[in-house]
């Protein structure tokens, strides 16, 4: 069926990507216009697919660095995981998410956070904060899957990433912001409606401060073709001098990926099917000298308060729906 084609989930990945809260006859436009899809119903099949099949993800918001909030992360290695989550639950609002992992039987902790905290007693194996957030998605998808046995070669350095994670001049986090971005968390293509009742703001303050934030943010849909599921998350933290290699080389794979610049370091998420052949590109580089003094982990349990939100009852399931339901077209629903 064309609506569940990959290269048709591709294509509304894409689209979204490029215009995060675009109504559904908007991209029925485009899909007609290119030859793609030709009916409402098909473009709805192929939105719903991709959304139950964990495809294409609800909207990530990282809001740029300004006054008293800063994108930084930490990677800790505790003597006791439980003494640093519960230090990290005291810090729930200055914390985005947090994994636990492990290299061989040594447990890690990977916390990304807005703002420096302190982990008393703690080992910090790395703390960095952001300059530059790149996310790497799978336009250049090879289909073979093969493209992780490359014979990797003639590898050029190239200059970093452009700094993009300031926000503009006089950007400030008020109170009436954070309650707003707490709901475009949930959903960056939340509806007005649900968006007035949560926060009691009139559709005029929504508006404005809504573009306010996503001005002064990177904005972006996670993209999973075979669904998240099925992914393994890799992290690896180096020094290199070959930057765009990374970008266009983790083009081709199948799921999002993100390259992160900070003090001298490079962060890569890698989202793979075969983490094996992963590790031994990345080692590859390093044997070579493309990437130096390279840490490596399995990503494991994911927490974020979220998550937390939700199974406490506090968000309603159905304002995690992106493309809402079928019988309502969403007339008018678009930017304003």
């Amino acid at each position: 069926m064309k609506s569940e084609h990959p290269d048709t989930q591709l294509f509304i990945a894409r689209f979204f990507n490029e215009h995060p809260r675009s109504s559904v006859e908007e991209l029925l436009k485009v899909c007609q216009s290119q030859m793609i899809l030709k009916s409402y119903d098909g473009v709805y099949r192929a939105l719903k697919s991709i959304e139950k099949g964990n495809i294409l993800l609800n909207g990530k918001i990282l809001v740029k660095n300004h006054e008293n909030y800063r994108n930084i992360h930490y990677l800790l290695r505790p003597d006791s995981v439980e003494e640093v989550t519960r230090t990290a639950f005291q810090y729930r609002d200055s914390i985005e998410v947090m994994h636990r992992s492990r290299q061989g039987n040594t447990p890690t902790i990977y916390i990304k956070a807005v703002q420096p905290l302190d982990f008393e007693g703690v080992d910090v194996l790395e703390k960095m904060e952001w300059e530059s957030y790149n996310v790497i998605f799978p336009w250049s998808w090879d289909k073979t899957g093969r493209f992780l046995q490359e014979v990797l070669q003639d590898i050029e350095e190239s200059p970093p990433p452009p700094e993009n994670l300031s926000a503009e001049p006089g950007f400030k986090m008020t109170e009436d912001m954070r309650a707003l971005l707490s709901w475009y968390r949930v959903n960056v293509r939340l509806p007005d409606v649900p968006v007035m009742k949560e926060t009691g703001f009139d559709h005029r303050k929504v508006k404005s401060l809504r573009e306010w934030i996503l001005k002064n943010s990177v904005v972006h849909f996670p993209v999973f073709l075979y669904g998240v599921h099925n992914y393994t998350p890799l992290y690896f933290s180096f020094s290199t001098k070959c930057y765009a290699f990374f970008m266009k080389f983790f083009a081709k794979n199948s799921a999002v990926s993100y390259l992160i610049q900070g003090e001298g370091r490079t962060l890569l998420f890698v989202n793979t099917l075969r983490p094996i052949w992963a590790f031994r590109v990345m080692e590859e580089l390093e044997n070579t000298g493309i990437v130096k003094d390279m840490l490596c982990y399995y990503i494991q349990d994911k927490w974020n308060p979220l998550v937390e939100d939700f199974k406490s009852g506090k968000i309603p399931e159905k304002y995690f729906w992106m493309f809402g339901s079928k019988r309502k077209k969403e007339k008018g629903r678009g930017d304003g």
